[in-house]
């Protein structure tokens, strides 16, 4: 419905954008109007269908899974590499994270942040800026699902392939442990 005053209105079938003085509707405003009024509620209103709030990440998951560290090298693994490749970056993560959903993972986290499909992960210097924080390393990946596919994406996942060759030859940090995990909102 096209909302076509900005005035408020005695016609309750005309919930208009701004009440009260000017101030915002909420949509749980207009919601409760409309159920009042026996009106069709505004879509934005509505809530979501557990199958559409399940596949946003908007509903707790929990189960068996994966959990991976990936940290900086110590400062002894200097050598002859440059400082930037001593640390993690974006691109390691997301590799991780990448492997997590190709391994049909039903939920997975970063920093125990719920992944979204809204979710940019950056890199800033030697930190990570996620839904506006910021994350320092050792940076932890949990993924509930499956152990041995969520194992099996793990190793097959060309990103996270690469990251080891340098766990291997710089000392980067790389753990995986298997646990019980709940992936929350």
């Amino acid at each position: 419905r096209v909302w076509s005053s900005d005035v408020c209105s005695s016609d309750l079938a005309c919930i208009p954008p701004h009440c009260d003085g000017g101030a915002p509707a909420t949509y749980f405003t207009r919601y409760q109007i409309a159920l009042q009024a026996q009106m069709p509620v505004p879509v934005a209103a509505q809530p979501a269908p557990p199958q559409v709030a399940k596949a946003a990440g908007a509903t707790d998951v929990t189960g068996p899974g994966v959990r991976v560290t990936l940290d900086d090298a110590p400062p002894s693994s200097r050598g002859d590499y440059s400082p930037d490749d001593l640390v993690v970056h974006q691109q390691d993560v997301q590799a991780v994270v990448n492997a997590m959903w190709r391994g049909n993972a039903t939920g997975v986290m970063v920093m125990d942040q719920r992944i979204a499909s809204t979710t940019a992960i950056r890199c800033v210097g030697n930190t990570l800026l996620m839904q506006g924080r910021v994350y320092s390393p050792p940076f932890t990946v949990t993924a509930v699902g499956d152990v041995a596919e969520l194992q099996r994406a793990l190793d097959d996942e060309p990103g996270v392939l690469l990251y080891k060759q340098y766990v291997d030859a710089l000392d980067l940090g790389w753990k995986v442990s298997i646990k019980i995990v709940r992936a929350h909102v």
